[in-house]
């Protein structure tokens, strides 16, 4: 069969030259694995603390640091030990002390409380970072190249490559490279971590499906990679293989970054949203349809201040520091909750789901979201877990393949 992950990025294009549906763009439904015959079943109000939308699978850790997955499985990206799909959650190992999580398209990575890095699923371009380009179907422990056991704080993943921050603020990246989007300075793909230039300060970091981000302690964006719709923000169309700072002017206020599949968003210290590149569906959030090669406010309520964002492959999901979630962008497959399936160029309220309460409560109130291709999950303040979108491999988790257009909770 071929790669999902090519499959994903020739979904990219097609969106970008002809503004196809997610449905279309995705002729992926024949490759559906049945559920396997012995299902996990969650142990009832269980909290949860962070998730990680894949390409079509989600991974998630509790409160209690357990580690669960679910959704497709052909390259081992749940990390079970098997290479069958779920849609139900399935505990990873028996560990209990995950502390965050990242999933690219077909791949996986988390790291532990005590800054261990573990990488599973396919590894075809080098994106778990182990030194070779075999494939695993369990969490592999990953180091740096000289064997040495680094501090790992922060990991990001999406398409085929990967990147992390240590413990001392350096930025390692391994993976696919064809487009620079390891920030190395070539184009050549790397199957175990290289540092990412000389600076010492990197906070946070964000990955697309071949382009990055990462932010520096200042407040400064820095980002590389692909480039054909302006999804780097400097203004050209053209790719880079090593870092260029985007900003506002002299900007360096910079809080919170995301990459789609070919688009970018971003939150500064005060809150406020901008984006750019790929726009065919209003996924930049500002009004229209045309792409952008520098950053653009995205149409923010009046009074709003932002806290996150995540994007996906063409559509945006945000959360306001006042817990409130808004979506825009590609909806057909009610990836935006808004009870539609009507694309959005301008944000618009993402649903609250059956059984949550009402606006501005404590439990609908959204801490954290997480996007991929075309489906979505989400976690709420007091720890409730909930998705919605794209199911055809059962990474809603809801024990069904049907798609949702309303959060479906988990537990």
């Amino acid at each position: 069969m071929k790669s999902i992950a090519k499959l994903f990025r020739t979904a990219v294009f097609a969106v970008a030259t002809a503004a196809l549906a997610v449905a279309v763009a995705f002729p992926v439904t024949s490759c559906r694995a049945p559920a396997a015959a012995s299902q996990t079943l969650l142990p009832q109000a269980l909290g949860w603390a962070a998730v990680a939308a894949g390409g079509v699978h989600t991974v998630a850790v509790t409160a209690g640091g357990q580690l669960w997955a679910w959704g497709f499985n052909e390259f081992g990206q749940l990390g079970d030990g098997t290479n069958e799909s779920r849609n139900l959650p399935t505990r990873i190992g028996s560990a209990g002390n995950w502390a965050s999580v990242a999933a690219g398209t077909v791949h996986t990575l988390a790291v532990t409380t005590d800054g261990q890095l573990w990488a599973w699923g396919e590894n075809e371009r080098g994106q778990l970072g182990l030194g070779d380009n075999e494939n695993r179907n369990e969490p592999v422990r990953v180091n740096l190249p000289d064997g040495t056991p680094a501090n790992w704080v922060f990991v990001a993943a999406d398409g085929a490559h990967s990147l992390a921050i240590t413990a001392d603020g350096q930025l390692w990246a391994w993976g696919e490279n064809e487009r620079g989007q390891l920030g190395l300075g070539d184009n050549i793909s790397r199957n175990e971590p290289a540092r990412v230039g000389t600076m010492s300060d990197w906070i946070f970091a964000a990955t697309g499906d071949s382009h990055s981000f990462a932010i520096t302690a200042a407040g400064e964006l820095w980002a590389w990679g692909w480039n054909n719709f302006g999804q780097l923000g400097d203004g050209t169309w053209t790719d880079r293989n090593a870092p260029v700072r985007i900003g506002i002017g002299a900007a360096t206020n910079w809080a919170y970054v995301a990459a789609g599949g070919a688009h970018s968003v971003a939150i500064t210290v005060e809150g406020e949203i901008w984006a750019w590149g790929l726009n065919a569906s209003g996924q930049l959030g500002d009004g229209t349809e045309v792409m952008r090669n520098a950053p653009v406010p995205a149409g923010a309520p009046a009074g709003v201040a932002w806290a996150s964002v995540s994007a996906g492959g063409v559509y945006t999901i945000a959360i306001t520091t006042e817990g409130e979630m808004w979506g825009w962008g590609n909806n057909e497959l009610g990836q935006l909750a808004d009870g539609t399936t009507d694309d959005r160029n301008l944000p618009v309220r993402v649903a609250q789901g059956a059984g949550t309460a009402a606006a501005g409560t404590a439990a609908a109130r959204w801490m954290a979201v997480s996007a991929d291709w075309a489906h979505t999950a989400a976690i709420t303040a007091t720890g409730e877990l909930w998705l919605w979108g794209h199911n055809d491999f059962g990474q809603l988790g809801n024990g069904t393949w049907e798609n949702s257009y309303e959060p479906t909770r988990i537990n």
